[in-house]
């Protein structure tokens, strides 16, 4: 069962981004592109980008 959980929750995320990124929104696609560029591979690859990310938001010290 699980999976078409995650399954449904996908679909409707890919639903929900194309209906906000249909829209003309200038600041909303400058965020969502911001988001995206952030996690290509670049200096740091994608795997530490993503854990510093995870550890960022964990961590009271950091907030």
């Amino acid at each position: 069962m699980p999976s078409n959980k995650v399954q449904n929750f996908n679909a409707y995320r890919s639903e929900m981004n194309a209906k906000i990124l249909d829209g003309d929104h200038k600041i909303i696609k400058r965020i969502f592109n911001l988001d995206t560029n952030a996690y290509k591979n670049g200096y740091l690859p994608v795997k530490n980008k993503r854990t510093f990310r995870f550890s960022s938001i964990s961590s009271p010290s950091l907030r």
